[in-house]
């Protein structure tokens, strides 16, 4: 690609440097809640659905924010609760390593990738981290 003129920097612009104020804004709101868990290895935020609302934020994909906790050191496994409409919370789970967070994610009826899955389960958001952080926890701890 190089050889035939396209220039890199452009090409970094257009695919990273592309992202709505709306989704800035959330994903300080998002940062804000950082919840580090078993040694730091277990990293968790949430967003509720009233927060998306009030950034503008209700069509943005939110996958980049999960993805960026995997940045922390020492942390393996990342969870996203994103509470949406009628009371659910999408769940995006991210790992690094042979961890799979794709075995969590069909523990709650949803599925994606060894490093990258998600699924979207009942509420309220407070009993959904109960849950799925139990999940969580276990699955770090088989991998120790």
């Amino acid at each position: 690609m190089l050889a035939l003129g396209v220039s890199l920097p452009r090409v970094y612009q257009e695919v990273f440097e592309r992202n709505s104020a709306a989704l800035v804004r959330l994903g300080g709101i998002a940062h804000s809640s950082l919840q580090l868990l078993e040694g730091g290895r277990l990293a968790c935020i949430t967003m509720t659905h009233e927060q998306i609302l009030s950034c503008g934020a209700e069509q943005e994909d939110t996958s980049e924010i999960v993805n960026g906790l995997l940045a922390i050191d020492g942390v393996r496994l990342a969870v996203m609760f994103k509470e949406v409409a009628e009371g659910r919370v999408k769940l995006s789970f991210r790992s690094k390593g042979d961890l799979d967070v794709n075995r969590l994610a069909a523990l709650f009826g949803g599925g994606g990738h060894r490093n990258a899955a998600g699924a979207v389960i009942e509420g309220p958001l407070d009993a959904a981290m109960t849950r799925v952080l139990g999940s969580c926890r276990g699955l770090l701890r088989q991998t120790a």
